[in-house]
């Protein structure tokens, strides 16, 4: 009687290719599909929270370590012309399985390079007193917004 070797290989062959392909898809789409999804929701969703311009040249993405990237952040005063803030990159190293939780836990923080523009208008009011406006009724409203006619700080 012989055994024949070759039956254990092949029991193991297509779970193992399958696994890889699964493996290759997942860090291909972790290093080329996440940045420019993340980079155009990003700057969508902060210019319309933020009512100004803003533009971030390239984002990076590890899927191995979780961590995300901003290069070049770039936020626009509000008449378009001037830098009201910016900093050359912000690393946000993420708790892998903290993901898997929908809660985002950060194991590390590191901004290079901030700037920000504060600016006194004739008025005495500052660059900056929308936000402060918009934040305020957000948070002013927010412990409420499980009320059936609490509506962002609006009454529906």
């Amino acid at each position: 009687m012989q055994i024949d070797v070759r039956t254990p290989i092949r029991r193991f062959k297509k779970p193992l290719i399958w696994s890889g392909v699964v493996f290759a898809t997942l860090v291909l789409l972790g290093f080329v599909a996440v940045p420019p999804l993340v980079k155009s929701r990003l700057i969508r969703k902060l210019s319309v929270a933020l009512a100004r311009e803003v533009s971030i040249p390239q984002i990076r993405f590890n899927p191995f370590t979780f961590s995300l990237t901003l290069i070049g952040f770039l936020v626009k005063t509000r008449d378009a012309r001037d830098t009201f803030v910016s900093f050359d990159e912000l690393f946000l190293n993420c708790e892998g399985f903290s993901v898997l939780r929908k809660v985002l836990i950060l194991k590390g923080v590191r901004l290079s390079q901030p700037f920000i523009r504060i600016l006194r208008h004739q008025d005495n009011s500052y660059n900056f007193a929308d936000l402060l406006e918009k934040a305020l009724q957000a948070f002013v409203w927010a412990p409420f917004s499980f009320l059936p006619f609490v509506r962002g700080g609006t009454e529906g």
